[in-house]
C-alpha cells in the first residue's frame, strides 16, 4: 500500500484526532518559546546578574592590562626550546650542523689515515728486514 491508499483507508476520526494533536503541539511549542524567551530576557535584565557581569568584565580588563601577551608568547617559546634541548630532540638545523661536523671529522680521519699509510711501509720494511736477518742468522 502506498501512503495515499493508507490515508484513504484511515478512518476520518483518526485523521481528525491527529490534526487536533498537531494543533495542540504547535500551540504548546509557541507557548514554551514565549515562556523561555520571556524568562531569558527577564533573567538577563536582572540587576544582580548585571553586577556580576560588570565585575567579570572589570576583572578581564584589569587582567588584560597587567598581562603582556607578546611577553608570554616569547617566554612560552623559550620554555619550549629549553624543553627540546633538555629532552635531546634536535631541530633540522641542529641535525645539519652535526652532519657537517661529522663530514669534517671523516675527511680529517681520511687525511690522517693517508699520512699514516705513507709512513707504514717504511716501518714495515725495516721490521721485515730485521725479521729476515734474524731468520738468516
Amino acid at each position: 500500500m502506498n501512503p495515499k491508499q493508507i490515508a484513504e483507508t484511515v478512518p476520518a476520526l483518526v485523521k481528525q484526532t491527529m490534526g487536533q494533536a498537531q494543533k495542540r503541539l504547535t500551540l504548546l511549542e509557541g507557548t514554551a518559546r514565549k515562556l523561555v524567551t520571556g524568562t531569558w530576557s527577564k533573567w538577563m535584565e536582572n540587576p544582580s546578574l548585571k553586577r556580576v557581569e560588570a565585575t567579570v568584565e572589570g576583572w578581564r580588563r584589569d587582567y588584560q592590562k597587567k598581562v603582556d601577551l607578546a611577553k608570554i608568547r616569547k617566554q612560552a617559546e623559550r620554555v619550549g626550546h629549553d624543553a627540546f634541548h633538555t629532552v635531546g630532540l634536535a631541530t633540522q638545523a641542529d641535525i645539519k650542523a652535526v652532519l657537517r661536523q661529522v663530514d669534517h671529522l671523516r675527511s680529517d680521519v681520511r687525511k690522517l689515515s693517508k699520512k699514516a699509510e705513507q709512513r707504514r711501509p717504511h716501518h714495515n720494511r725495516n721490521r721485515n728486514r730485521g725479521q729476515a736477518q734474524k731468520t738468516q742468522a
